[in-house]
């Protein structure tokens, strides 16, 4: 390991820690489930698409596991959370990567498509955080990730709800950052 990947490690030291990444098949999802596994971290991700989870894992060093799941099931958000603290235990980092941006003209969004917009970028997040937040309180550490991939010109009022509602955690030295990644 040369001096640089040194300091990186020191830095990025995340050893004995366990995250949950959403998202964790593709794009920024599966970058940070492999940094995160890269130092030190054990990962649970967790996204639809159980073939590209499962390559995440063979092609991953560290220590990971997945549950493939689709989070649009408004009815399953317990379960799953269940689930991932069965791996290695409740998490102490959550990304929250997995999002929809269906990319559709405002004209053209129904109540249907809206409903998934809200559930998935705004209460998926939100609910999974709530349940995890006990534990990272009990241990006095926690890290909450917000990833957003937004067309720049139709950035909307997404991560400032997020950024808001995150505050309410800060003071239980549970630190939150949104991720904010604009394409034209």
């Amino acid at each position: 390991m040369d001096n640089c990947e040194q300091s990186l490690k020191k830095l990025f030291d995340v050893t004995d820690k366990v995250a949950c990444v959403t998202g964790a098949s593709s794009g920024l999802g599966r970058h940070s489930a492999n940094v995160l596994a890269q130092y030190g971290a054990s990962v649970v991700g967790i996204a639809r698409r159980k073939d590209a989870l499962q390559d995440w894992q063979r092609n991953n060093k560290g220590k990971v596991a997945f549950e493939a799941h689709d989070l649009s099931d408004e009815n399953q958000l317990e379960e799953l959370a269940n689930k991932v603290s069965g791996h290695f235990g409740p998490p102490d980092i959550l990304v929250h990567a997995a999002g929809l941006n269906n990319r559709m003209h405002a004209d053209k969004i129904n109540q249907t498509e809206w409903h998934k917009t809200l559930w998935l970028n705004l209460s998926v997040p939100f609910f999974l955080s709530q349940h995890f937040v006990p534990s990272m309180k009990e241990k006095n550490w926690g890290r909450i990730e917000f990833c957003i991939t937004s067309d720049f010109s139709r950035f909307s009022k997404w991560n400032f709800i997020w950024c808001f509602q995150r505050r309410n955690w800060t003071n239980d030295s549970i630190h939150g950052r949104s991720v904010v990644k604009f394409w034209h």
